[in-house]
């Protein structure tokens, strides 16, 4: 991931297509030249997105977020910036984290492959007609960085409407009247999510900025610091995007309600426990070798096995389950799953109610002093028939899911009656004997 050739993250996102269809450098837009090929990320909101009032019409710009190594890794920092303690490395010789949103960072961070690089952060320009609205898909490539993002005009921030979340519309099959834009001056994004919003271009002279705050990622986790990772410039003569959503017609009219139920009020056929955990080689220096895990409660810790295709868990087609899954290493892990998507439920064992979906999240750090792991349950939804099959669920970021952190699910298709096994005779009611009929 950190060798700055663009190929390589493009073909993670789009298989299928080729660089040269997906990207025009020059500026921060990237556009799409072919509309046969659609970035994966995003294919399964497209469509659906189109009835909302706020995104129909709008121009549209992919916005591709990724990590890189440091261009200036012995620099020292920037003067403009008050508070920079000195950085220590972790053992894969990343800036750790501050825990004050300040100091070197782990990795540079670049938008559409121009990189805003440490000490200086002269971000690249997102060119932009004044006050227009545009739809804005992101997706955070990094193999390590967490990104909190926020739009600032003239120092201050704007707010995002957040339509669309992990390739899935805001209250998509939920409650009916609930909305379908969510307002926020703020987007979380681990490695690995996609998030969709519109966005509102500044006044003409209005000095702008996409930023990315700080991100305190835990003891042992890497340093994300606050920093500008794009400028944002309003201009008459400012390009739009190639690609524009239709205003109207017949594909913008509200897709068909699924008959599946609102995830959210489906009640779990079991509940299952999982947790990252990590284990040093030597305890004693926190810069030697780790291992990274991925447990199921109730099965030993073992890390990944790439050449095995023994699932960790075994569901059926049709199946919702709660995993409840903790964190006990000292830095957030960033669990993700294949195929599949949740419905958040708790944080730190605070009831919350999200009306969206997800298949990436963030599981907060242990401190090591309390006596609970912090924890997130999730509400896994393995009803779609396109489910069935074996994949993977892992943490998110690439060094631990490279260091064993990941695990198998089997999706086996959905029991019949006749497959179920008869439940034992001592079981079973008998009904009282028919009475005979006269002679």
């Amino acid at each position: 991931m950190d060798d700055g050739k663009s190929a390589l993250n493009i073909r993670a996102l789009c298989p299928a297509c080729q660089v040269h269809d997906l990207v025009s450098v020059g500026d921060l837009g990237l556009r799409r030249r072919s509309r046969r090929h659609r970035l994966r990320p995003f294919d399964d909101g497209i469509d659906a997105l189109l009835p909302i009032a706020e995104a129909a019409g709008l121009s549209e710009r992919v916005l591709v977020i990724r990590d890189q190594v440091l261009l200036n890794p012995n620099a020292l920092p920037s003067t403009r910036i008050a508070k920079a303690p000195a950085a220590l490395l972790d053992r894969d010789g990343d800036a750790r984290n501050t825990g004050d949103g300040s100091g070197k960072p782990a990795k540079d961070v670049s938008v559409n492959f121009v990189a805003s690089a440490y000490p200086d952060y002269r971000a690249g320009t997102i060119k932009l007609k004044p006050a227009a609205h545009e739809l804005w898909r992101i997706v955070n490539a990094s193999s390590i960085t967490y990104l909190n993002l926020q739009l600032l005009f003239a120092g201050k921030p704007q707010t995002f409407g957040i339509v669309g979340v992990d390739g899935i519309p805001i209250n998509q099959n939920a409650l009916a009247g609930g909305d379908l834009v969510v307002w926020q001056n703020h987007l979380g994004v681990p490695p690995g999510g996609r998030i969709e919003v519109v966005v509102t271009a500044p006044a003409e002279g209005v000095e702008a900025a996409l930023i990315t705050r700080a991100v305190n990622t835990g003891p042992g986790g890497e340093n994300d610091p606050t920093r500008s990772i794009a400028r944002i410039v309003a201009a008459a003569d400012a390009p739009l995007p190639r690609s524009t959503l239709p205003a109207s017609g017949p594909n913008t009219t509200a897709p068909a309600p699924s008959q599946r139920a609102w995830l959210g009020t489906v009640q779990p056929t079991r509940t299952r426990r999982l947790y990252f955990s990590e284990k040093l080689d030597d305890p004693k220096d926190p810069n030697s070798p780790t291992t990274f895990y991925l447990t199921v409660e109730g099965q030993p810790p073992a890390s990944f096995d790439p050449h095995s295709s023994v699932p960790n868990i075994v569901v059926h087609q049709g199946d919702v389950e709660d995993w409840i899954i903790e964190n006990r290493s000292q830095e957030v892990h960033d669990f993700h799953i294949h195929q599949v998507h949740f419905l958040m439920l708790e944080w730190f064992g605070i009831r919350v109610n999200e009306p969206f979906l997800r298949d990436t999240i963030n599981v907060p750090f242990w401190d090591g002093q309390t006596v609970q792991y912090p924890t997130v349950r999730l509400r896994m939804d393995f009803r779609d028939p396109n489910a069935i099959g074996l994949f993977p669920f892992h943490c998110h970021l690439l060094e631990h899911e490279d260091g064993g952190m990941m695990g198998l699910i089997r999706v086996e298709p959905a029991e019949k009656l006749s497959d179920k096994p008869a439940p034992h005779t001592s079981n079973i009611k008998h009904s009282p004997a028919k009475p005979q009929s006269a002679q």
